[in-house]
């Protein structure tokens, strides 16, 4: 009867110890899904581009980040894509069972090297080997992006079949894109191939970089296929008088993430990458350069990608910015962030509206339903440990006096009292010492196999268990579930004390 309840309590205690191990790490994985950071503070800005000068301002230390976040529905699920400050993110991010050197490698993947810049001044000089486009007149055109960042459009002639070179004069700058426009509005569909050969300037040799440093920007109907690395082939064929643009990129063509759950598009390219709307009104290519089971600050479905290359890639395809009320603007806030960077934002026009912390979030999951459901199990296994005791110290008391005699009896036959304590140590860890054992493991493996079916965060919602125990943790919890137990043990020795020739005298 002692060794099955005995196995019986260590069992529950068991469970309830690993059930709120596994709880207690689902809650914190949910907190960071939620809240990406230390402190999160929800901001009002005029733009993305002040939000950032505004936090690297506030904290130049890299402590806080801005992030630009905005929901996207997609088959039902709601998708969020993330821009963050990736030279900032080990610093102001926190990711759930990660270090912060495992979030500098994710910020350098998140900023690989962009397409070699394209500076333009002076006479612009560009050569052509154009086949096709029978019957269809197309100028020649290119966009370049001053020092101030305001593209000024240039014409460069009247495009030719053959290789031919059209020049221009342009203002100090780089060259944002090559436009191909049709001056027969309404004419007929047009197709070719057109080849860069050469880009030069007052700045020399521009590189022409590629398929990876271009991207086409064509109206619906029209299909532009490119081909090349150091030279840039274009098969084009466009709709009845569409226009033909071909970005020259400042980011990389595609975009790398660090991605939760499926890849939000049907159609993957063979390069990986897929098409999907964030920073602006025209879908931008993104790749998963790394899938994980949490992104901080994603909430479930999301993807984390680098700010700057996402702003950037919006506007070289010429795609307008997300509506106000599409994005949001947030400051992520590391434990060394400044106490005072709500003030110090202030003083760049941000303006805090409200702030949620990680730890915050964390406390709120401890106080719900499921945590404390899981607190009631950690109450009853400590109640059946200490019932399993009573019952031990019971089972000693009765029968002591008969246990006395006996002793005794061997003690005047002869069996040595060291030898009679050793005895009943090894019987009460025998009766004690593997019941507890087999029941505590007996828990932990009930416990695993019974959580995925158990709700661990919030009421009615099972979640995968994610377990990471802590061997430490459990054998200090099996460990003290013995100690309790085996506080019979000096009791049962105190009987082999208290066993003396005179009791079978009669004179104890």
């Amino acid at each position: 009867r002692i060794v099955v309840v005995v196995a019986v309590a260590t069992a529950l205690m068991g469970f309830s110890a690993t059930a709120w191990d596994v709880a207690a790490q689902a809650r914190d994985e949910a907190a960071n899904s939620a809240v990406g950071a230390a402190t999160v503070h929800k901001v009002s800005a005029p733009d993305a581009q002040r939000l950032i000068a505004g936090v690297t301002s506030a904290a130049p230390d890299g402590s806080a980040m801005a992030v630009v976040r905005r929901p996207q529905y997609y088959d039902g699920d709601v998708i969020q894509v993330i821009g963050v400050q990736s030279d900032r993110l080990a610093k102001a991010a926190t990711w759930f069972r990660h270090s912060e050197a495992q979030l500098a490698d994710v910020g350098r993947m998140l900023h690989p090297a962009a397409p070699a810049p394209a500076p333009v001044s002076g006479r612009l000089t560009v050569r052509l080997q154009v086949d096709g486009f029978a019957g269809a007149p197309v100028l020649l055109a290119a966009d370049i992006l001053t020092t101030g960042q305001t593209r000024q459009p240039v014409e460069l002639g009247r495009l030719k079949s053959g290789t031919n070179e059209y020049s221009v004069d342009v203002p100090d700058g780089t060259l944002a894109m090559l436009k191909l426009l049709r001056t027969d509005f309404g004419g007929e569909s047009g197709s070719g191939t057109v080849t860069v050969l050469r880009i030069s300037s007052a700045k020399g040799e521009t590189p022409i970089g590629g398929k990876d440093a271009w991207q086409p920007v064509v109206p619906a109907g029209s299909t532009v296929d490119l081909i090349g690395d150091s030279q840039l082939t274009a098969r084009i064929s466009a709709g009845p008088g569409a226009d033909v643009r071909l970005a020259r990129l400042r980011a990389p063509k595609a975009l790398p993430v660090l991605l939760t759950g499926s890849v939000p598009a049907q159609g993957i390219g063979t390069d990986g990458a897929w098409p999907f709307i964030a920073f602006g009104n025209q879908p931008q290519r993104f790749t998963a350069a790394r899938t994980d089971t949490l992104v901080p600050g994603a909430n479930g479905h999301g993807m984390l990608v680098d700010l700057d290359y996402g702003l950037i890639g919006t506007a070289d395809i010429l795609a307008s910015p997300a509506p106000e009320g599409d994005v949001f603007y947030e400051v992520w806030a590391g434990p060394d962030a400044p106490a005072d960077l709500a003030r110090r934002l202030a003083d760049q026009g941000i303006q805090v509206r409200s702030t949620e912390s990680l730890t915050d979030r964390t406390d709120r999951l401890g106080r719900a339903a499921p945590a404390l459901a899981l607190r009631l199990y950690a109450l009853g296994g400590v109640v059946a440990v200490l019932l399993a005791l009573g019952i031990v110290l019971l089972a000693v008391r009765v029968g002591a006096e008969q246990r006395r005699y006996g002793i005794a009896s061997l003690i005047v036959a002869g069996l040595p009292e060291r030898a009679l304590r050793s005895g009943v140590r090894r019987e009460f860890l025998t009766l004690l010492g593997w019941p507890s054992a087999v029941g505590f493991a007996v828990g932990v493996v009930s416990a695993i196999l019974m959580l995925p079916v158990i709700p661990l965060v919030t009421t009615g919602v099972v979640t995968e268990a994610r377990w990471q125990p802590a061997p430490g943790a459990l054998v200090a919890v099996a460990a003290a579930c013995l100690a309790c137990l085996l506080l019979a043990l000096p009791v049962a020795v105190r009987l082999v004390r208290q066993s003396t020739p005179e009791l079978l005298r009669g004179e104890s």
